[in-house]
């Protein structure tokens, strides 16, 4: 659980959104903007996640599948 959270805060100190004085708009009138790119364009778009999860099965040797 501590490795998830400090990879996290790892990958946020790398997001252009969490490392401006703007952080998600506030400054600019655009509240929100962090939210919009970070899971609401996914979501809509399946920009980077094209897999719904019914869409898994189960491998018994993962390295036949790998190679």
């Amino acid at each position: 659980m501590a490795a998830a959270y400090l990879a996290a805060y790892v990958a946020q100190a790398n997001d252009p959104f969490h490392t401006t004085e703007n952080f998600d708009g506030h400054l600019s009138g655009q509240t929100g903007v962090d939210v919009r790119f970070g899971s609401n364009l996914v979501e809509k778009y399946s920009l980077f996640f094209p897999m719904k999860p019914d869409d898994a099965t189960f491998l018994s040797d993962p390295t036949d599948s790998c190679f």
